[in-house]
This record gives structure tokens, C-alpha cells and sequence, in this order.
């Protein structure tokens, strides 16, 4: 494998991995509100302490990193199997998407290749 695809799979796993962390601690988080509302706290004493907007937070800032890793690991992938001498439909299919997306996604044109 050519070592820039390894270092940036790597570093893809890395941001998942600690994606992965910061998930586990907000999921944690979540069942501490969780108990405080079976004691009968109230939401606007749950929200006072401001846990459930840093979950929200974490949660949506963790939902941008995700996306952004697949669409990285979806365009390595992508560029692999084009330089491997697939073509646009045979990716599209692999993918389950057309072959104009797999285009957009190297940037060439469709009859490319």
C-alpha cells in the first residue's frame, strides 16, 4: 500500500478512535441526567449545569467528524479502486450510488474512464 493511503487510514482510525472516547464519556453523561431525572430533578434543573448542552454539543460536533471521516475514507477508497483500473460504474456499484456521484468524487468526468 502506498504510504500516504496508510497514514491517512491511520489517521482516519485515530479520529474514530477518539471520536469513539469522547462518545463513551457523553453516553456516560447521559445516564448520570438519566438518574438525576428518575430522582425527580426537573429539566430546567438537568439543563442548569449545562451537561445536556455539552452532550448535545458533543453529539453534534461527534455526528460532523463521522460524516467527514467517511466521505475521506469513502474518497480513498474511490480513488483506489479507480487507480486499480475500475471504472466509474463498476465503483458506483460497489457504492450503490450512480456513476456521476463516483465521478464528483474524483473529479473527472464521467467518461473518464
Amino acid at each position: 500500500m502506498d504510504a500516504p493511503e496508510a497514514r491517512e487510514l491511520e489517521t482516519l482510525a485515530d479520529d474514530v478512535e477518539a471520536e469513539a472516547r469522547r462518545e463513551e464519556a457523553t453516553a456516560e453523561d447521559l445516564r448520570r441526567v438519566a438518574r438525576d431525572r428518575r430522582r425527580g430533578d426537573t429539566w430546567r434543573v438537568l439543563s442548569a449545569d449545562g451537561r445536556l448542552h455539552a452532550s448535545l454539543e458533543r453529539l453534534g460536533g461527534g455526528a460532523v467528524l463521522l460524516r467527514r471521516a467517511a466521505a475521506s475514507l469513502r474518497r480513498l477508497f474511490t480513488r483506489g479502486l479507480f487507480g486499480e483500473g475500475m471504472t466509474t460504474r463498476e465503483i458506483g456499484r460497489t457504492f450503490g450510488v450512480s456513476h456521476q456521484r463516483i465521478s464528483s468524487i474524483l473529479g473527472r468526468r464521467e467518461d473518464d474512464r
